[in-house]
């Protein structure tokens, strides 16, 4: 019997400039969907998304850190890129998204329509913009553990996600983590900021939750028609409505529990659709030596991004 697909969405941080490019020019599917979006946010905003994500006079290394933009793009990259796996046969038997690729999992699962949860984020963009002070986020090579056994850290942060056994994300304000990352550099501890403008999955987004949800609750979610596994329960969604997806902004990733839930199912090919191939990343420090599955990406900030779609079809095959 052939191994479970899995698609795979990462959230904000994943992105850069010019992410999907060799994609967009190479691939008519991918161009399609992406202008469809593109013209999408246009009309929901005023502002296109496209002439800003594949600006020539920007290098993948700059900053890219606008919500009004970096929402809707990453969006739309692993959207598009879900339709090309779907033309080309490949389907998923479950979804799995990771904070903000919750929305595109859940879109292509036929939750709502793509254009609708586009809209989604746009709004919540603009919500964070106007009413959230700003803050970052800070990945922590260490054990997750080491967050609650030191008041430092936890008096000073907010546990924002949990992705392998050394590997957790914390959330806040940007001068509390300037000091935290002194803090881990004295200890020995490897830290990287994420490229982010706000303390996702803290309670800095507190201020937009009632208006957030109001937009929320304009929205009929439909049931999923793809098994949806969820990085804010660890295991599989039942349903989702406007909470659920307030609390993907507001509560801990847990991408860990949801990799366990899935392995001790059995084994799974699991196809990261973001655009740094992240998951794929933390999906290989979590499989147990003996385990079966097998993963891959399409999309990485170092391009081949043809050859990526040649990848997993041959992986596919072989299942």
């Amino acid at each position: 019997m052939n191994n479970p697909v899995v698609f795979m969405f990462s959230g904000q941080g994943s992105q850069y400039y010019g992410m999907g490019k060799e994609l967009y020019a190479s691939n008519s599917v991918f161009r399609s969907w992406m202008l469809r979006l593109d013209e999408a946010v246009r009309q929901i905003a005023g502002w296109p998304v496209l002439a800003v994500l594949f600006d020539e006079g920007k290098k993948k290394s700059d900053s890219f850190i606008d919500v009004r933009f970096t929402h809707p793009a990453i969006f739309m990259v692993e959207y598009s890129l879900g339709q090309v796996l779907l033309a080309e046969g490949i389907r998923p038997d479950y979804v799995l998204g990771a904070s903000l690729g919750e929305y595109a999992a859940a879109a292509l699962a036929g939750v709502l329509e793509a254009e609708e949860m586009l809209e989604i984020l746009v709004r919540q963009a603009e919500l964070l913009e106007s009413n959230c002070q700003p803050g970052g986020m800070l990945a922590v090579l260490a054990r997750p553990e080491l967050y609650h056994q030191d008041c430092i850290i936890n008096n000073n942060s907010e546990l924002a996600a949990v992705n392998y056994s050394e590997h957790f994300v914390l959330s806040g304000r940007s001068e509390k983590l300037d000091l935290l990352e002194s803090y881990f550099k004295e200890k020995g501890i490897v830290t990287q900021r994420l490229p982010v403008s706000h303390g996702f999955h803290s309670c800095l987004l507190d201020p937009v939750s009632q208006e957030y949800l109001a937009v929320l609750k304009t929205k009929r979610f439909k049931p999923p028609l793809v098994p949806m596994i969820s990085c804010l329960c660890g295991g599989q969604a039942e349903s989702v409505g406007p909470e659920y997806f307030w609390e993907v902004a507001r509560r801990p990733i847990r991408f860990a529990s949801s990799l366990e839930f899935m392995e001790n199912r059995g084994a799974h090919v699991y196809l990261d659709l973001g655009p740094s191939g992240t998951l794929a990343g933390f999906v290989r420090r979590l499989l147990a030596p003996a385990s079966k599955s097998k993963t891959a990406t399409v999309i990485t900030p170092f391009g081949k991004e043809t050859d990526g779609i040649i990848k997993i079809r041959d992986l596919i095959a072989r299942r």
